[in-house]
């Protein structure tokens, strides 16, 4: 099953606060160069919130916005493989362009890297062969990821934007950005209710035959 993904209205200052409890504190470590999220400034997230099933792969937004222009660069997702592992092509990540930011962009996936404490994988971009910036906003690729199956209910971890590349405009020149945590949350497996069936009491039933024919007579 693919998961659905819920926007959250987390406000969050920094790239490290969130989820703190739940993921390895190595993961949250900023790079040096990552500037704090800011939500008024060029910015990228990853959803907010991602929930589902134990089990299930889910697909994690890499969303952009107030972008003045970029050509090209690289997006690195940092993760707790004990949590989940991302979905692989060839070896490398399966990225997917999504939406109409980067329609005319190739993506490339890049092959899983382990750290202490936690995995890193990637992908790059770039206009696909014209030095025209990308100026719009909103989803820019989707990248899936498979949670472990045996996660229990209301698991929480963190995903990440992992080691710091820069993006770029088309004249080569570093657009800086800001960049924010999200939460997958593991959800409850659906549960069916069913109604019980009615019963009928026989005495009622004669009863009230019984009183209608009479009345009736």
């Amino acid at each position: 099953a693919v998961a659905s993904v819920t926007a959250s209205a987390d406000t969050t200052d920094t790239n490290t606060d969130i989820t703190s409890t739940v993921a390895p504190s190595s993961m949250l470590e900023n790079d040096a160069e990552y500037p704090a999220y800011d939500a008024s400034k060029f910015n990228f997230t990853l959803g907010g919130t991602i929930s589902g099933k134990a089990g299930d792969v889910i697909k994690v937004p890499v969303m952009i916005a107030n972008n003045p222009g970029i050509w090209g660069g690289a997006i690195s997702l940092k993760y707790d493989p004990a949590f989940m592992t991302p979905v692989l092509k060839d070896g490398n990540l399966d990225v997917v362009a999504a939406g109409s930011v980067m329609t005319e962009a190739t993506f490339l996936g890049g092959p899983v890297a382990e750290k202490t404490g936690y995995n890193v994988v990637g992908f790059t971009f770039e206009a696909n062969g014209t030095f025209t910036n990308f100026t719009a906003n909103g989803l820019m690729a989707t990248v899936a990821f498979e949670l472990k199956a045996d996660l229990a209910e209301g698991a929480k971890q963190a995903i990440a934007f992992g080691d710091y590349a820069p993006v770029v405009d088309a004249e080569g020149n570093e657009v800086e950005a800001t960049w924010q945590v999200a939460t997958v949350e593991v959800a409850p497996e659906a549960t069916t209710t069913v109604a019980p069936e009615a019963t009928t009491v026989e005495g009622e039933n004669q009863g009230g035959n019984a009183g209608g024919n009479a009345g009736g007579n």
